[in-house]
């Protein structure tokens, strides 16, 4: 079975679309479906899926994917835009093809057949399920690895005094915060190992790297593929509202987080009126005061977190997903066999006119 993918990843937009569905991809190739990513022409994505073997087109508008899929057999569509349009939906529905859309806030959403969001609750599903799509809603279908279940089940430790800080905002991280939060801990000396990792999106690397070459206390690492580990043997992390918070909450690591825009912002908001993480705002402006305080979370507070967070998330999303996806495809498949074989049973000018009515 065919699987067209259509998502992109910037320094802009950052990467958090490319890695879910790469993860995704890489789980239902296991189970012999084909995957092709359609993407724009940005050259960071490009090369993140040629690292990982990943089959793609590059396209440049929506016009060039259309034509993809009716010049393409494909079973199943899936949106990683997060910004999809009911007109735009309707025409891929003619396709006969399955859709399938993540974080989608645009009206195509309503219309898609599976609709998944990590970020969203089930008071917003009753209203949506309305229209058309199969929800499902809430941090229990977050995409991660499936490396952070093992970590998940490992006892976390939470020290009395906090000793390792580590840094990740995210693929690009467009606000550059990391940079603003290293001036910070080197203006007020903080003494904590600290470890900063960069995205293979982030812009300048060269020069946040020369200003931390001399700082025996702080580790620079550029892109890693070992992340759950690194957060997990972290006493307390800084991160943005996107994908590593909840890989953060699975491994039981304290959170702070600083958000890169408003979407991010509002997930971190409510988190942080359950007591399970920290949020300083959105990284335009740092308030310098707050990073510092949250050096000094009390280890009765980081307990908390730690605790709660492995409640919220258990890194099985993946799986959760993945069951949801293949349910979607077996419809498809029943109802596909149920219309040829109706079609096949017309006598062959009428079966001819429906296939131009239902196919065109």
């Amino acid at each position: 079975m065919n699987i067209a993918v259509r998502c992109d990843g910037s320094k802009k937009i950052g990467m958090g679309h490319i890695y879910r569905q790469m993860n995704l991809a890489e789980s239902l190739k296991s189970l012999g479906f084909k995957v092709t990513f359609f993407i724009k022409p940005h050259e960071i994505s490009i090369k993140k899926l040629n690292q990982n073997g990943c089959d793609y087109r590059v396209i440049f508008n929506d016009g060039e994917f259309l034509r993809s899929l009716s010049e393409n057999e494909y079973d199943s569509v899936v949106f990683d835009i997060r910004d999809t349009k009911k007109r735009y939906i309707e025409k891929i529905r003619k396709k006969r093809v399955k859709i399938i859309s993540f974080d989608d806030l645009g009206d195509g959403g309503c219309y898609s057949d599976l609709l998944i969001d990590a970020n969203r609750d089930n008071e917003e599903a009753s209203y949506i399920k309305l229209f058309r799509p199969k929800t499902c809603f809430g941090p229990q279908y977050i995409i991660l690895k499936e490396k952070f279940h093992k970590i998940w089940k490992r006892k976390k430790y939470i020290p009395a005094k906090m000793k390792s800080i580590l840094i990740s905002m995210g693929g690009s991280d467009p606000l550059n915060i990391s940079r603003k939060l290293f001036e910070t801990f080197k203006t007020h000396q903080i003494s904590h190992s600290t470890i900063i990792v960069l995205g293979p999106a982030y812009g300048n690397k060269k020069r946040i790297i020369h200003d931390t070459k001399d700082l025996s206390n702080i580790e620079l690492i550029t892109d890693t593929d070992n992340m759950e580990e690194l957060i997990y043997q972290s006493d307390l992390i800084f991160c943005s509202g996107g994908i590593t918070l909840y890989e953060a909450l699975a491994t039981g690591t304290p959170a702070v987080v600083i958000s890169q825009n408003k979407h991010q912002a509002i997930t971190a908001d409510k988190f942080h009126k359950l007591g399970i993480v920290r949020h300083l705002g959105i990284g335009k402006d740092i308030n310098k005061k707050l990073v510092i305080n949250a050096l000094e979370i009390s280890r009765k507070e980081r307990m908390f977190m730690s605790k709660k967070g492995k409640e919220m998330v258990d890194g099985r999303g993946l799986a959760r997903v993945k069951k949801e996806i293949l349910k979607q495809m077996k419809k498809a498949l029943k109802i596909n066999r149920e219309i040829e074989n109706f079609i096949t049973s017309l006598p062959f000018s009428d079966s001819e006119g429906l296939k131009k009515a239902l196919y065109s």
